[in-house]
């Protein structure tokens, strides 16, 4: 009786003890549940029964269940990234008018912590601004440069960039008249683009011995309005393509000893009054042959240096600049590679004293503009 008892309170025991961690098991799931970060759609009323209502409303309301002073958002792409990816495909069904004020609305609500402004920012220009997004769109872009503008977190250097693209937006907008430019014809002879005389002027940028190019020119020739107004004279087009001339600089100092043949000529250009000497990331490591003896104010370093090198390329650039008494502008990779090695970027600009004036954001795609002039010390 008295073990038939025992396994009974044994039985009791398990039993309660099962009961408690599945109790604490569906506690701590509900607790993750709550924790999970995801995004929130805004509720539609009722009372907006039509497609257009509907779409305006979204759009005018669809952050305001988002926290922008919550970083831990920029760490999860398939919540924020997807959101946004969306909230810019339902601008698609609204005026553009709309679109644009629900544009600079959510960059003002996003307008309260620098690195949460940026990432947003670094979306918009993944896929409105990259030519190779399908989602390109200038014009949804200019409300986010304008946003930038009017930043209370940013400051005046980190307005450098946008306020230039700003500038170079508002050049051949839609409905508005192109810029003019010079051309040379085979013959030698210029002319300028307004200077062609047809009612329409069709303007083909092109590159000779391009396949895309010559797909192109064969789509033209079946377009049925193009041949129309061509045939009525009222449609001139005019083809234009680079000159075919360019400059090459060959990595002189190679990592590994036979992988290239090195290169044995610096490459110096000049473009405003400013010389630049070129060079390729291991030639950091060489002072000699980035000697300066007067013929360049700026060096620039084009490098793959992985993080754990970090601070002999900040070493080393310093260096540079010093003795040579030039500029230097070093762009170096930032991220990850295929390999899983780790870049950690902080390209920069220096000055001839070793001051860095301007730098890039650590493991981001970045860019910084800072004006260099002209060195004028010749060095002996």
């Amino acid at each position: 009786m008295k073990t038939s008892l025992n396994i009974f309170l044994l039985f009791l025991i398990l039993c309660a003890s099962c009961g408690s961690r599945k109790a604490n098991d569906n506690k701590e799931t509900a607790v993750q549940a709550d924790t999970v970060k995801k995004f929130t759609l805004p509720l539609i009323p009722a009372m907006l029964n039509t497609p257009e209502l509907r779409a305006d409303y979204l759009v005018r309301h669809y952050w305001d269940n988002m926290d922008f002073t919550d970083t831990t958002y920029i760490n999860l792409p398939d919540v924020t990234e997807q959101a946004w990816v969306d909230f810019i495909d339902i601008l698609k069904i609204v005026p553009d008018t709309t679109a644009i004020t629900a544009i600079k609305q959510m960059y003002k609500m996003a307008d309260q912590k620098k690195v949460v402004f940026f990432y947003y920012t670094d979306l918009a220009e993944k896929y409105l601004y990259d030519p190779n997004s399908p989602m390109r769109n200038e014009e949804l872009y200019i409300p986010v440069l304008d946003a930038m503008l009017e930043s209370k977190v940013l400051n005046d250097t980190e307005k450098i960039l946008p306020q230039g693209r700003r500038e170079l937006a508002e050049q051949n907008r839609i409905g508005r008249p192109a810029e003019d430019f010079t051309y040379t014809l085979l013959s030698g002879k210029s002319g300028t683009l307004y200077g062609v005389k047809a009612k329409y002027t069709l303007l083909f940028i092109n590159n000779p011995g391009c396949h895309a190019c010559e797909e192109g020119i064969e789509e033209l020739k079946q377009a049925p309005a193009i041949n129309k107004e061509f045939a009525a004279g009222s449609l001139k087009i005019l083809a234009v393509y680079p000159d075919g001339k360019y400059e090459y600089y060959d990595k002189h100092n190679c990592f590994k000893k036979g992988s290239f043949s090195p290169g044995d000529r610096h490459l110096t250009l000049e473009w405003k009054g400013i010389r630049f000497s070129t060079y390729i990331c291991y030639d950091l490591r060489f002072p000699e042959w980035s000697r300066n003896q007067g013929e360049y104010d700026v060096a620039i370093y084009i490098a793959n240096w992985p993080e754990f090198r970090q601070d002999d390329w900040n070493r080393l650039l310093r260096e540079r600049a010093i003795e040579n008494e030039a500029y230097v502008v070093a762009v170096n990779c930032a991220g990850t590679d295929l390999t899983g090695l780790v870049y950690r970027g902080e390209s920069c600009v220096i000055a001839p004293d070793g001051e860095v004036r301007a730098r890039c954001r650590d493991y981001w795609d970045d860019v910084v503009v800072h004006k260099v002039c002209k060195v004028h010390k010749v060095i002996k």
